[in-house]
């Protein structure tokens, strides 16, 4: 099954996370619902010292907020000179990326990889390989992001295969 969303399909057994995070007030109750046996069990595919949110579960908001919501977001601004430019992006562009990438056992964002890009029209085809220069961009987003560990029967584990969407907008 697909889903359409804004014009673009997703494939229903991706888990999109949002990367904005909860609010510090509702911090211990996601927490209480992270430490039940039978949330863990019906949201997390666990083997090893990883997990993976479940493909029945990658559409449930329970699941996705427990799990891959962050706790904490900078509000810095992400600086991206010139040089990103200089790469054969023209001005006036804006373009569209799906990646994927993990939450470490100490709660950063890791293992990125840009796996979709939809570009505008006005794009002129980079020198360099574009898909590594967003990945250095979703990183630099990334370090002001943290989650809280997940444990599960009290082991801390690493949450793989999420997904999220960033469109890059130049002027």
């Amino acid at each position: 099954m697909i889903i359409i969303f804004s014009g673009y399909s997703y494939s229903e057994e991706r888990a999109y996370c949002d990367l904005l995070p909860f609010p510090e007030n509702s911090l211990n109750a996601i927490l209480q619902a992270r430490n039940n046996s039978k949330v863990s069990q019906a949201c997390l595919d666990c083997q090893g010292d990883s997990c993976s949110i479940k493909p029945s579960a990658v559409q449930s908001k329970v699941c996705k907020r427990v799990y891959c919501t962050p706790s904490k977001r900078s509000k810095a601004d992400v600086f991206v000179d010139d040089s990103f430019n200089s790469g054969g992006l023209a001005r006036d562009t804006n373009v569209r990326l799906v990646f994927r990438y993990s939450i470490s056992k100490e709660g950063k964002m890791e293992d990125i990889e840009v796996i979709e890009m939809s570009e505008n029209t006005q794009v002129i085809k980079s020198r360099v390989d574009s898909k590594e220069i967003f990945e250095k961009v979703i990183g630099s987003i990334s370090k002001r992001i943290s989650y809280e560990p997940i444990q599960v029967d009290g082991k801390v584990m690493k949450l793989t295969n999420l997904y999220n969407e960033y469109t890059y907008y130049s002027e």
